[in-house]
């Protein structure tokens, strides 16, 4: 198997995340994120995720601002990618293990974490980020883990 990385997500503030990818690979990098959704959105997709979901008007409205044209699966992880790999630096180091991973014919582990604080981002169904144009939980060259318990670790962000 080839060596694994890890994706920690931290709150800095109300709307803004540090994210951590490390691994043997590919060293460690930092960068910050953004909120994946509104909050009207991250309702709705809470909603959406339930067994029996019955969206209201406003829910399928929030969910519009996610995009049209595909299912609302790929949309929402099309949203989270966005978010989690707006940075290009982080974006390519974690390619680049993905890269190396196919290369090696064997599935590269990646465990995402979250720091205390981060429960909001720790509900959302980060199994289906996309990347590409695949979700990271079907690909092949992928095994994908959601540690779904929240850290207990300080959080990165301003002191004070």
């Amino acid at each position: 198997m080839a060596e694994p990385i890890t994706i920690r997500l931290s709150r800095l503030d109300a709307n803004r995340y540090t994210v951590d990818l490390s691994g043997p690979a590919v060293g460690e990098t930092r960068a910050e994120m953004a909120a994946p959704f509104d909050a009207a959105a991250a309702l709705a997709v809470q909603r959406l995720l339930e067994p029996t979901s019955n969206l209201s008007r406003a829910d399928k409205e929030a969910l519009t601002t996610l995009g049209e044209g595909a299912p609302p699966r790929e949309l929402i992880g099309r949203a989270l990618a966005g978010s989690l790999f707006a940075d290009e630096d982080l974006r390519a180091d974690f390619d680049t293990a993905l890269s190396l991973a196919a290369k090696a014919r064997q599935p590269l582990p990646v465990e995402l974490r979250f720091a205390a604080g981060s429960d909001e981002l720790a509900a959302l169904p980060w199994e289906q980020v996309y990347n590409h144009g695949v979700e990271l939980s079907l690909h092949e060259h992928c095994r994908f883990a959601k540690d779904q318990s929240v850290s207990v670790e300080e959080t990165v962000g301003p002191s004070g």
